[in-house]
């Protein structure tokens, strides 16, 4: 099962992010694997320059720590199998770049190479999580 950009919305529409692991739990079968990503990072760079910017600059009203997963997993009745960041570099104003790059599988590929050497060096900061939970 695959959520994307999805479970940190739920508390917004009066849901709550356990109840929703359990209930994803629930109807996967035993060794199931959940894979979540474009998880809100607590310290991302992007969220926090969005938040002092307004102006409607989107940003997440619940963001995430590592911790904060794993408890998330462990309560939703997950082992969690893997951890990772992701996301240096604001995607969704990519397109406002040239076209060569915006417009082109090499532009791409150029932004992704981008995007992960500066994610590496300055993981803390990129925007969001990615996780995989497996249920035992």
């Amino acid at each position: 099962m695959l959520s994307v950009g999805v479970l940190e919305h739920v508390r917004e529409t009066g849901g709550d992010e356990v109840a929703s692991l359990r209930e994803i739990h629930r109807v996967l079968r035993p060794g199931g694997v959940f894979v979540c990503t474009h998880f809100p990072n607590r310290s991302s760079w992007i969220d926090f320059t969005a938040r002092r910017l307004g102006g409607g600059f989107h940003h997440h009203p619940f963001r995430y720590t590592s911790r904060d997963i794993r408890a998330l997993a462990r309560a939703g009745g997950f082992e969690l199998v893997d951890l990772g960041r992701h996301g240096m570099l604001p995607r969704n104003r990519a397109s406002r770049l040239p076209s060569a790059v915006s417009d082109t599988r090499r532009g791409a590929d150029a932004f992704d190479v981008a995007d992960r050497a500066l994610g590496g060096v300055l993981a803390p900061l990129v925007q969001n999580w990615w996780w995989v939970g497996r249920r035992a």
